[in-house]
């Protein structure tokens, strides 16, 4: 992706964290490529500048931009992201105006009817421990990988974004320091290996995650 310049409603800012989950959300410009920063570009002159300065990042904008992210386009790029990210071959969301985002996010992340919450968690419980890779393997004998994965992540979600339940917050007791740490080098890790072996590539993104 190239520069891009949106504006956004700020209720709405929180998508783009889950959009593009190795881009950096900062308050200034401190690097040149993969990071997500408020920056209001005031002339036509300037916004071209932005292409011969920057690469792969995102301003938002109040003043002049390329998009206005309104919900259709919203609803348009979460659902480009499922069919690219977890091959989803959904077209339709639906949402409601007072869960819009965590409608989107569900759609992205959520958990697949093809397993039951309750087998979910059996592989949630092993998540950190020697016994994690193994059961990944066994339950993607019979389901997608990318249906294990949209699970995997929606776990990720709540240990990271402070779930109410006690299951999460004991979770996030355990992981969500070393979660924050590791987050960007295991995605670095992952998209240099992902062409060889989907699966494993996964597993050991998320034993990289909780490496000390």
């Amino acid at each position: 992706m190239n520069v891009k310049v949106i504006n956004i409603d700020p209720a709405y800012e929180r998508i783009l964290g889950f959009l593009y989950p190795n881009y950096t959300i900062s308050d200034s410009v401190a690097a040149v490529s993969k990071f997500i920063v408020h920056r209001d570009i005031k002339s036509k002159m300037e916004r071209e500048a932005l292409d011969f300065s920057y690469d792969d990042c995102i301003f938002i904008s109040t003043q002049i931009f390329d998009e206005f992210y309104d919900e259709e386009v919203i609803k348009r790029e979460v659902i480009n992201f499922s069919r690219i990210r977890f091959k989803n071959r959904k077209t339709k969301l639906e949402t409601t105006k007072e869960t819009f985002i965590d409608d989107c996010i569900d759609f992205m992340y959520g958990l697949s009817d093809e397993k039951t919450e309750s087998e979910m968690f059996e592989l949630f419980d092993l998540f950190g421990s020697a016994r994690f890779a193994q059961k990944f393997i066994e339950i993607s004998q019979n389901t997608p990988v990318q249906v294990i994965v949209a699970a995997l992540n929606t776990f990720l979600i709540k240990v990271c974004h402070s779930d109410n339940s006690v299951y999460y917050k004991r979770k996030s007791i355990l992981f969500k320091d070393k979660i924050e740490k590791n987050f960007y080098k295991a995605l670095d890790a992952f998209n240099d290996r992902v062409q060889d072996d989907l699966g494993l590539s996964w597993i050991k993104f998320y034993t990289d995650l909780v490496e000390c």
